[in-house]
């Protein structure tokens, strides 16, 4: 028998039942299967703003983050791709899955989070997986109709 998990932007994966629920172990199995699962439900864009931003550590990603949701548009997320009970295999169907849930979205189906590029292979490194494609994510997400904000650290050179 075959659990058939279909996400219209990034294809089809099929994975034998006892194999996919294998890799959704632990603690937070349920929160990742509804985000998985969500990803496969209506574009961003009909629900509200979605704003991704991607960016190196120490660039200011929280701070913008900060900086926009002090306007009233948004709810802090932080960064959704860690933590100890994260556990993405697919990052970008886990990202648009919790933008998705209307427990997490902002006034107007609004959400915000920042991701950084090794955010995305924290877990697939772990369990001996290749790594995700950072362009492919970023891609998917505009395709979806995020905004997606790249935050650069400024490099200063004193000499």
């Amino acid at each position: 028998m075959t659990c058939h998990l279909t996400l219209e932007k990034f294809g089809a994966y099929v994975y034998h039942k006892s194999s996919f629920f294998k890799v959704l172990y632990g603690r937070g199995v349920r929160h990742r299967r509804r985000a998985y699962a969500r990803a496969t439900i209506a574009r961003s864009s009909d629900l509200g703003t979605h704003v991704l931003i991607f960016g190196q550590g120490r660039s200011g990603t929280t701070l913008l983050e900060s900086l926009l949701c002090s306007t009233g548009l948004f709810v802090p997320k932080d960064e959704p791709l860690i933590g100890h009970r994260i556990k993405a295999l697919w990052p970008t169907a886990y990202v648009i899955g919790l933008s998705r849930d209307p427990a997490l979205q902002g006034p107007g189906g609004s959400y915000i989070c920042h991701v950084k590029p090794d955010h995305l292979d924290i877990y697939r490194a772990r369990s001996g997986r290749a790594t995700a494609d950072i362009e492919a994510f970023d891609h998917s997400l505009v395709r979806d109709r995020w905004h997606v904000v790249h935050v650069q650290a400024g490099i200063s050179s004193d000499k």
